[in-house]
Order: structure tokens, then C-alpha cells, then sequence
């Protein structure tokens, strides 16, 4: 839920809730011991106000909470985020650092674990006179080679070495730079509805099938905003046997509780 409150700017709660159902555990040979029930558990709050007329920023706070069979995690994540917006030419341009915080327990004690820290930037500029915006997203700016090591892709040593070829080492520059990248364009069509799509290179490459890319790593979703409430929906492609749907629906606290909304 989102509102806009008198001299705090956008606020807004959230709760993500993800319940995996009942799940028969057993031991190593098969014997059925009894049933678990996995969850994970997000709560939120965040607040996003202008500090003069082009620049702005936002703060995001989750309390994280995860329970699989006797293994617990919880965490205090925050995402910060500033970003510079001219109106006059179309021109947004940000960064964000996302998760970074703390653990209050570990699924194994005593066993730390690394929290999923990630700078990224963005830049996106609306064409004039037209209904098409763009947009790049350049996400982990802090490792630059973030390609996986598939250990089936390395070469087997052989006891015999022809020693009389040279081979050249294959450069992955360019490889690695398109996985840092996801670009995406909007279709705004009138005041209230929005057509949306998008690609990510690190997607495709870690999930696609080698044989069968079709779609992978494109997305496509729309986005209607109304007066009082808003609706959206993203569907993400991933490979032919796995893909999401998102519908999200917002509220507009301010509209709904007029004691909320600024005063002129």
C-alpha cells in the first residue's frame, strides 16, 4: 500500500508471504518420519520524497524471515536509493544499493552466510514526441566477471599435450558486460495504461537451454493506474519449462483518506 503523507513524502507497507504447503520428510532410507511446512516471511516499509525539484530518494527497510523443516534465517535488510529526474528532456538517471544489513540467525548456528548485496544503476529517457521511453539497468557494478563456472564446460586434462598449437585464450569482455545489463522499453498508451518489455542477458545465459533458447530472459507485462488503485501484471520467461506471472495491485492510501493528502 502506498499514501502520501504531510512532509514525509511517499510511504508505503508491504508483506510478501510464500507458503510452500505440507512436505513429507523422511530419513535416508525412505521411511516416512513425518510432514514440514516451508515459508518465507518479508515485511517492509519504505519511504520516497524529493529533496529539491530534480533530485530524489528512497529508502526501503525488510524484515526477512525463512523456516524450512528445523532450519531457521532471519535477517534486517535496507535498500538506499537516489536518483536525478529532468523533466524537461525526459531524462531519469539513479543508483541503488539493495540488501545490505544484518543476520539475526543463521540456518545452520554459528555457520554465516553472505547477504545478497547489489549495486546497480540506471538511466532511461523518454523520446520526444512520442510514447516510447528506454531504459538500461546496469545491476552487481561490485564484481565485474559474474559469469557462472560450470565445471561440465571445463576441459578434462589429457596425458598426452600437443605441444606444437597454440591456442588462444577466448575473451569474455563483451560477455561479461552484456550479463551487468538489462534493457527495457515502455509503450505508454494515453494516461493510464502502459505496456511494458524487457530483456536480461544474465538470465538467458545462466537458464536457457542450449538447444532450445526460445524467449529466455524477455519479459512483458502491463500497468493500469487508475485515480484511487492501480493494477499490474509481468510475465518473465525463463526457458520452455519454466516462466512466472506477477499481478501486483496498489492502493492510493492519500485518495482513499483524504485527512492524508498535502495540503495546498
Amino acid at each position: 500500500m502506498l499514501g502520501t503523507a504531510k512532509n514525509l513524502g511517499v510511504i508505503g507497507v508491504g508483506l510478501q508471504y510464500m507458503n510452500y504447503g505440507k512436505i513429507v520428510t523422511t530419513d535416508v532410507y525412505g521411511n516416512i518420519n513425518g510432514e514440514t511446512k516451508p515459508r518465507d516471511l518479508v515485511i517492509n516499509a519504505e519511504i520516497a520524497r524529493p529533496i529539491n525539484n530534480i533530485l530524489y530518494y528512497g529508502l526501503n527497510v525488510k524484515y526477512l524471515s525463512s523456516k524450512y523443516d528445523t532450519y531457521k534465517a532471519s535477517a534486517l535488510l535496507a535498500d538506499f536509493g537516489m536518483s536525478v529526474r529532468d523533466t524537461a528532456i525526459g531524462l531519469t538517471a539513479g543508483m541503488v544499493m539493495k540488501n545490505f544489513g544484518t543476520h539475526f540467525q543463521y540456518y545452520v548456528a554459528g555457520q554465516s552466510e553472505p547477504l545478497p548485496f547489489d549495486l546497480q544503476a540506471g538511466i532511461s529517457e523518454r523520446l520526444a514526441h512520442t510514447p516510447f521511453l528506454f531504459s538500461l539497468t546496469l545491476h552487481d557494478l561490485t564484481q565485474y566477471d559474474i559469469r557462472y563456472n560450470d565445471p561440465a564446460l571445463t576441459p578434462v586434462n589429457t596425458l598426452i599435450t600437443d605441444t606444437t598449437q597454440k591456442t588462444k585464450a577466448k575473451s569474455y569482455t563483451v560477455n561479461n558486460i552484456l550479463r551487468h545489463c538489462v534493457f527495457g522499453v515502455e509503450v505508454y498508451l494515453g494516461k493510464i495504461l502502459r505496456l511494458d518489455a524487457g530483456y536480461n542477458d544474465l538470465r538467458r545465459q545462466e537458464l536457457a537451454f542450449s538447444d532450445r533458447p526460445a524467449l529466455s530472459g524477455f519479459n512483458f507485462g502491463f500497468q493500469l493506474t487508475l485515480k484511487k488503485w492501480g493494477l499490474s501484471y509481468a510475465y518473465s520467461f525463463y526457458n520452455t519449462t519454466a516462466s512466472s506471472n506477477t499481478v501486483s495491485l496498489y492502493l492510493k492510501v492519500d485518495e482513499w483518506i483524504p485527512a492524508l493528502k498535502k495540503k495546498s
